[in-house]
């Protein structure tokens, strides 16, 4: 018995080892990125074969700000980067091993631990119906004053240049990002609804939040001209956390072809 446990151990970790660094899935009318460099983050968004979120020009997924500086998805500038990532992989619910293959299926799921400096991280992605759901859970392990928390970053192609946002009390705004206002920031509190659309690809994207007994914080949306239109939930801005703090969020971002005046229309 101990002989095929150890049988069992050593092929297991033969077969993870093997996982190619990056995995293309695709889900309908969505084809994803994700990459072993970038702490299996994502690294591109692809919808009826368009590069829809950038690849390898800006960061996806979860990064703290502590006093060490940024840590999480592609930051390295501090030698930190993200610890002890663990990933399972399933495909229409049955755990798998991915080989290399292009995956196809009509769920894919991914689920991801790690250690962010002082926090342990838990994130799962879900990729089904034109939609991506993610969720994130903190656990704090010391004290801190986390100058920034930023969960589901993501960099969305430049043509995304007309927004609007509703806030969780019902707040709408709406404007337009252009390339001549490259760097420019815009922030909304008590973050809900948050839809990017692009007049070239007649393509409205609509990312909703909801935090469970967790600070909401804001959006951030960053203007980078040719590069991109970067959206950033912030649910933590110079806030003071305590060990042993769990916070829990998730956002679903849903995709949909409808013309700029229908977009406008959309109930968010």
């Amino acid at each position: 018995m101990k002989l095929l446990i150890l049988v069992f151990m050593l092929i297991s970790s033969t077969a993870f080892a093997a996982i190619p660094p990056v995995l293309q899935v695709q889900c309908g009318k969505l084809e994803i990125f994700l990459e072993s460099s970038f702490f299996w983050n994502l690294n591109g968004i692809k919808r009826n074969n368009v590069m829809i979120g950038r690849q390898d020009r800006g960061f996806y997924g979860t990064v703290i700000r502590y006093d060490v500086g940024w840590v999480g998805t592609g930051h390295l500038e501090n030698k930190i980067g993200e610890k002890d990532v663990q990933v399972k992989f399933f495909c229409d619910d049955k755990e798998f091993i991915p080989d290399g293959k292009k995956i196809s299926c009509r769920k894919f799921v991914m689920k991801k631990n790690s250690l962010l400096h002082h926090a342990k991280l838990d994130y799962t992605l879900t990729v089904e119906d034109d939609l991506l759901t993610e969720t994130a859970k903190l656990h704090f392990l010391k004290d801190e004053k986390i100058k920034v928390g930023y969960n589901f970053m993501h960099p969305w192609h430049s043509s995304f240049e007309n927004y609007r946002a509703v806030s969780a009390s019902g707040q709408a705004v709406s404007g337009i990002m252009p390339d001549k206002e490259n760097g420019k920031m815009y922030i909304f509190d008590e973050p809900h609804a948050a839809s990017f659309y692009s007049k070239e690809l007649e393509t409205a994207l609509i990312s909703k939040v909801t935090a469970n007994n967790s600070p909401l914080g804001s959006w951030l949306f960053w203007n980078r001209g040719e590069n991109d239109r970067k959206l950033y939930f912030r649910p933590l801005h110079r806030t003071p956390v305590k060990a042993g703090n769990i916070m829990q969020w998730t956002m679903t971002t849903a995709f949909r072809t409808l013309s700029f005046a229908d977009w406008e229309n959309l109930n968010l």
